[in-house]
């Protein structure tokens, strides 16, 4: 064969052929590959044995070069890698990062100054993780990036910066996070994951259910890559969600309840009004004119504070403290409390007791549905152990109002009145 070094690769799954064309590598039949190898000069007037040095080339590629995956893959390069379990994996194109070049980024500046004030920095180091690793391709795992604020404040515009600065590409992963569909090939192909609040639901159990997903996104290196119609295959991918929410309360409700398994994975920024021109067209390209010395900046001249440094993802979890607070007073467990206060302690509603209302679980969870908020209290204690899962968080938030006393597996709960 003249030529050996024609790249050309086998998915059999797929029964497809591909093939280094320029950065990337392109899914080609068998007529536009032979194209190309004739162009690198090989000819079916030539044989190698019993085949043509273009047969050869095809019969190389089924034999020692097949793979079991093809296509983009968030944070890999376009270019073959093996897996853990012997997996040949073919990387067919590789993200556009911005390169990093010295400059002003005045127009930056004021955006996310006037976006999120003190809160930016927050913002810097996360984007500073987050590139950090994608350039490097140590897939360092990170939080999710919330912003709340009001309608056209500019929190989608910064999500698009993001999508910018980590290489280009993005997926929507709403539905597969929440259970809606189980296929995620769009999202093994973005390193950006990003959610907008008009496709999110407030009801608890699909938050619960977008809970555990963000902490096995946020937290897991491999990803069970799932096509419609394709064998599932688990690979390492980079990704980094964000969420534009209002801050509205009925809308903050998509966010899920920040418990001690989650806070750690939430980045939770609390969003002004952004100076953007009125020619949204020109300020995006102004945006990413400036986007290589913004990313300049992140890398050689911000440096994470001590006080804001986490071993794990690079940049410990913050919360806006008016957000947090309101999302607290949103849980299932703090709706519960408000409940037992108005069913349990106003003159209207409460019961035969001197001042604590003692009883065990199922007790006070009756007593809840046979008050006047019974409706309520249907729907927010919708599975059978809620009343129990909801006073136990109670308990470790507001000891000196819920306590138990436990005897052989089975509690006996004191709720203390609101103090005058």
């Amino acid at each position: 064969m003249k030529n050996n070094n024609h790249t050309l690769y086998f998915n059999g799954t797929l029964g497809a052929y591909l093939m280094r064309v320029g950065e990337s590598f392109l899914q080609l039949d068998k007529r536009e590959i032979e194209l190309h190898l004739r162009m690198q000069g090989l000819s079916k007037d030539n044989y190698v044995g019993p085949l043509n040095e273009i047969e050869k080339a095809f019969y190389v590629a089924q034999c020692e070069r097949a793979v079991d995956y093809s296509g983009p893959l968030a944070g890999h390069n376009a270019g073959t890698f093996t897996t853990g379990d012997g997996r040949k994996i073919l990387v067919t194109v590789s993200p556009r990062l911005p390169s990093p070049k010295r400059g002003k980024w005045t127009k930056l500046e004021k955006f996310f100054e006037t976006l999120l004030g003190p809160e930016q920095d927050y913002l810097f180091a996360w984007l500073k993780c987050s590139f950090e690793s994608l350039a490097k391709g140590d897939f360092r795992p990170g939080q999710m990036l919330a912003l709340a604020g009001e309608a056209g404040c500019g929190k989608s515009l910064c999500q698009l910066l993001v999508t910018e600065i980590l290489g280009g590409r993005v997926a929507k992963p709403y539905k597969y996070m929440t259970g809606a569909s189980h296929f995620n090939g769009d999202l093994a192909q973005a390193e950006h994951w990003c959610i907008e609040d008009e496709h999110g639901s407030t009801d608890i159990r699909i938050r619960r259910a977008f809970g555990t997903a963000i902490k096995d996104v946020c937290a897991n290196l491999n990803l069970s890559v799932h096509s419609k119609g394709k064998q599932a295959i688990t690979l390492p991918t980079f990704r980094r969600i964000t969420l534009s929410v209002n801050s509205e309360s009925e809308n903050l409700q998509i966010i899920p309840p920040l418990d001690s398994s989650l806070s750690d994975k939430i980045m939770l920024l609390s969003c002004g009004h952004a100076e953007v021109g009125s020619d949204r067209a020109k300020t995006w390209s102004e945006f990413k004119a400036e986007l290589p010395a913004f990313v300049w900046f992140l890398m050689n001249e911000f440096t994470i504070p001590k006080n804001m440094r986490s071993a794990r993802y690079g940049v410990a979890a913050y919360q806006s403290k008016a957000l947090a607070d309101e999302l607290t007073a949103l849980s299932p467990e703090s709706r519960l409390m408000n409940l037992m206060d108005e069913v349990f302690f106003t003159k209207e509603n409460r019961r035969e007791w001197a001042s604590d209302c003692q009883g065990t679980t199922e007790q006070l969870e009756r007593w809840l549905r046979q008050s006047h908020f019974g409706s309520a209290v249907d729907k927010l204690l919708y599975f059978s152990s809620a009343a129990g899962v909801y006073l136990q968080r109670l308990e470790k938030k507001h000891p000196e109002r819920v306590k138990a006393s436990r005897k052989l597996g089975r509690a006996t709960w004191t709720i203390s009145p609101p103090s005058e």
